[in-house]
């Protein structure tokens, strides 16, 4: 199971929190987040699990194999998230609306 650090986070991320499960061999493992977003010490549960969000990309890193950098910002509030996977040389692109 490969661990996924999500950045920048927002709350509109939380539903791929949430439904990680549907996500085949991934678990969401870090929430990371600009410091002036105000979202820095949330703590979020799904299920049996809790998540803090933090500011810290460096640590967050160190306990991910994969970062998703999202981007929310395009034209017809299309989703995008680019996933890297680290120290590995397969990277994967997803699109949601």
């Amino acid at each position: 199971m490969e661990n996924i650090m999500i950045y920048p986070y927002n709350r509109d991320y939380s539903v791929y929190v949430e439904h990680q499960g549907l996500l085949n061999g991934y678990r969401v493992s870090s929430l990371v987040s600009p410091f002036g977003w105000g979202l820095v010490g949330e703590t979020l549960k799904f299920g049996n699990r809790e998540y803090v969000v933090t500011d810290d990309f460096s640590e967050a890193l160190s306990c991910s194999s994969v970062v998703w950098f999202v981007n929310d910002d395009l034209p017809g509030k299309i989703t995008v998230i680019i996933s890297i996977r680290i120290f590995g040389s397969k990277c994967c692109q997803w699109k949601a609306k």
